[in-house]
């Protein structure tokens, strides 16, 4: 009796570890399976809208995928005369960098070395379109409605903006209610968390991010987001040497 007894226990106790060890492999794969890693070793969380995948951050790697670095340029004259790929700190501060992750130039995201990890890309102009249309048609309008381009506050992060309190108007209706900065708690519904990082200047009024398409030899498609504004903005024909975040789509 005592050797069955025993024999038991081993089994159970075998059972046991091996049920430990997949419930901690699958939550370390499921926990993994939210974050990407670029080759600078930065870490992104990553949040599923719709039928996409995208990172909560703003890119900050300093190399393409290849290794090769991208060129830094802090020199505003520099940037202005560049056809190639460029990345800069807002206000050439490395701790903006921290919150904001880097500009980049368009040419740096259009470089045959690649910028996104294994695995992921810029999103081109039909992904964000794709983006916008699913969170309108669900409902993520600031008003809760299914029609019309009023997303901007589900996008945005509840702090950093600029606060845009408004004004009633005559009828007690406050014409301000769907912008970014009016309510911030009210923002972030679809987890997207961005940022106001701007251009290479007035940081905390907007945020803007590229696609990967091009529309001409000197523009892209970008689109933006305004702390006085419930929309966001296509930006159709932006100089691709302005300096803008990046966010990733899985592949």
């Amino acid at each position: 009796m005592k050797r069955k007894n025993i024999f038991y226990g081993i089994i159970i106790g075998l059972i046991s570890i091996t049920s430990c060890s997949e419930s901690d492999e699958s939550e370390n794969q499921n926990s993994n399976s939210n974050l990407v890693t670029d080759i600078d070793g930065n870490s992104y969380n990553t949040v599923e809208i719709g039928t996409q995948i995208w990172t909560k951050e703003n890119l900050n790697v300093s190399k393409y995928r290849n290794g090769d670095p991208i060129l830094q340029v802090a020199s505003t004259t520099e940037w202005n005369g560049l056809t190639t790929g460029a990345w800069c700190y807002y206000k050439n501060e490395e701790s903006n960098g921290e919150t904001y992750g880097k500009l980049y130039n368009w040419y740096a995201i259009n470089d045959p070395r690649g910028i996104a990890p294994e695995g992921w890309h810029i999103p081109s102009n039909n992904e964000w379109i794709l983006l916008k249309d699913f969170l309108i048609s669900n409902g993520f309008n600031f008003d809760e409605t299914t029609t019309g381009n009023k997303i901007a506050k589900s996008l945005a992060s509840k702090n950093l903006w600029a606060q845009n309190r408004g004004q009633a108007d005559l009828d007690g209706i406050n014409p301000q209610e769907g912008d970014i900065g009016f309510g911030l708690f009210r923002n972030n519904t679809s987890d997207f968390t961005a940022l106001p990082g701007n251009k290479r200047g007035g940081i905390g009024s907007n945020g803007n991010w590229w696609s990967s398409t091009s529309t001409s030899n000197f523009d892209a498609v970008g689109y933006r987001l305004e702390y006085n504004s419930s929309s966001l903005i296509l930006l159709d024909s932006e100089s691709k040497r302005s300096g803008f975040s990046i966010r990733l789509v899985k592949n």
